[in-house]
């Protein structure tokens, strides 16, 4: 019987998600969130991309071109 319940229980794990966020821990609607959203909304975000770049030589000018034609607006 034991089993059962274990593997009941089991069979749903690839559907449980673990929100480490700040913002999960405070409801949308309290006072706290609100004006932690307004503070991130006029200071910025910590969202960041990171670009991973794999070359021979990253000094080579035909590498350099294209690099900076890649990170033009």
């Amino acid at each position: 019987m034991v089993l059962l319940i274990v593997a009941a229980l089991g069979s749903n794990l690839p559907n449980l998600k673990m929100d480490t966020s700040t913002e999960g821990f405070l409801h949308k609607t309290d006072e706290l969130r609100i004006k932690y959203d307004e503070f991130r909304d006029q200071f910025g975000r910590d969202e960041k991309i990171l670009i991973a770049v794999k070359t021979q030589d990253i000094f080579n000018p035909d590498f350099l071109k294209n690099w900076q034609h890649c990170t033009e607006n």
